[in-house]
């Protein structure tokens, strides 16, 4: 789990770390402890651990292996689509040796990734295997047949182990820095009228901060090329958008990315989603932004080998209860079980979605019944990564508050 920061009451604080931002692809667990799949040779294991989360050129990698060989391995690049694989870059191959577990090897030229690109290692000689730690309930890797160029992610090829591989090197150009996972200028049931202010703070006495905000709508998957807002904050500065999704102009539901230059610093945002009722004036909730550096038990990220719940309000006749679900750039495969106060499942919805997508549905059209009182929904990552939280709405006030699902291990 990466370190997290602290999250202060309303507001989001990321501050700079080293001059020159890193860019990573992959893990490499301490414990390698079993050995990959054993595929007929030659075989391919895409690593599904830690999708480069920006731009940036690789310039090392390092994998564990079991033997000493000559030319045996290649360390390859793939890029998703849904559960599609395409190779995009590939070195080597490269030699081995068994008196050194983990290897390390200089990837030049250099490759350069984006966000979402994984990494992997071809054995194209019968000697030795790819190390990886077992056991960790983890997001796995992806054994493709052959020498591959391309191939799919299915339950039946994907080993939830941690496959020992990871790619380093520095960011370049733009990276996305944090997630507003839900924010909207729409109209609702019951005469609601929702929108979403943002205020940008610079804490800095000295620089500037410049990024984007990137509008990803309801029903798409997203990309850094979805409509966006410049923004420019001066030293001790606040810039404000009363209705951010209508600055752009936007309308409708979805989620926002934050982009900034590779190791910039990140602006503090005040988030505020509430109802307008004009004259009778607004009712709402602040949402905090979400680090895609905090991820783990204990964090909004879902992924692989952990769950999270959501609970359902306490009068459900006088409230309505949606569920959002953001992905990342991995995608998402998630269950969300509907379970009653005794702990009986009483309904399951299955989803899978594409990288970067965002939907938001109400309970009663997800699990095709009415929700009760205080029961809880369960959800389970098996692939991917996602943000989910439920949004209740008084439905004679229409005043909203927000739910985010906390990651935490599996049973």
């Amino acid at each position: 789990m990466r370190k997290p920061y602290f999250v202060f009451l309303l507001v989001s604080l990321v501050v700079a770390g080293a001059a020159v931002a890193q860019v990573s692809v992959g893990v490499l667990p301490a414990n390698l402890n079993t050995s990959d799949a054993n595929f007929p040779t030659p075989q391919t294991d895409v690593s599904l651990e830690n999708p480069a989360t920006g731009s940036g050129n690789i310039t090392t990698a390092s994998f564990g292996w079991n033997a000493t060989c000559n030319g045996v391995a290649k360390i390859k690049f793939f890029r998703r689509s849904g559960n599609t694989l395409t190779m995009f870059a590939e070195r080597g191959p490269f030699d081995t040796n068994a008196g050194r577990p983990v290897q390390f090897v200089t990837i030049s030229p250099v490759v350069g990734v984006q966000a979402g690109d994984l990494i992997a290692i071809t054995r194209i000689a019968s000697c030795g295997n790819a190390l990886a730690e077992a056991g960790t309930g983890s997001e796995g890797y992806v054994v493709l047949s052959g020498d591959a160029t391309s191939g799919t992610v299915s339950a039946g090829n994907t080993f939830h182990d941690k496959l020992g591989l990871v790619g380093n090197g520095s960011a370049v150009g733009d990276v996305v820095t944090g997630y507003l996972p839900v924010v909207g200028s729409t109209t609702g049931g019951f005469g609601s009228n929702f929108k979403t202010s943002v205020q940008l703070l610079s804490p800095s006495t000295t620089a500037t901060m410049s990024g984007r905000l990137i509008f990803h709508r309801a029903g798409t998957s997203g990309s850094l090329n979805d409509p966006s807002s410049s923004f420019t904050v001066g030293p001790g500065e606040v810039v404000a958008y009363p209705d951010v999704v209508a600055a752009m102009g936007q309308a409708g539901l979805g989620s926002i990315d934050i982009v900034m230059p590779a190791g910039a610093q990140l602006p503090i945002f005040l988030t505020r989603i509430f109802n307008d009722a004009g004259s009778a004036g607004t009712a709402g909730f602040f949402e905090d932004l979400v680090s895609p550096d905090f991820t783990g038990a204990g964090s909004r990220i879902l992924s692989a080998g952990t769950q999270g719940f959501l609970v359902t309000p306490i009068e459900p006749a006088r409230t309505r209860l949606n569920i959002g679900v953001r992905s990342l750039s991995s995608g998402a495969t998630l269950v969300l079980q509907l379970e009653n106060t005794a702990g009986q499942i009483v309904a399951a919805a299955p989803r899978t979605y594409q990288p970067n997508w965002f939907e938001q549905v109400d309970t009663g059209t997800l699990f095709g019944i009415q929700i009760g009182a205080n029961q809880k929904v369960r959800i389970t990552i098996s692939a991917g990564s996602a943000i989910v939280y439920g949004a209740t709405t008084d439905n004679v006030t229409n005043d909203p508050s927000v739910q985010f699902a906390t990651a935490v291990p599996n049973p």
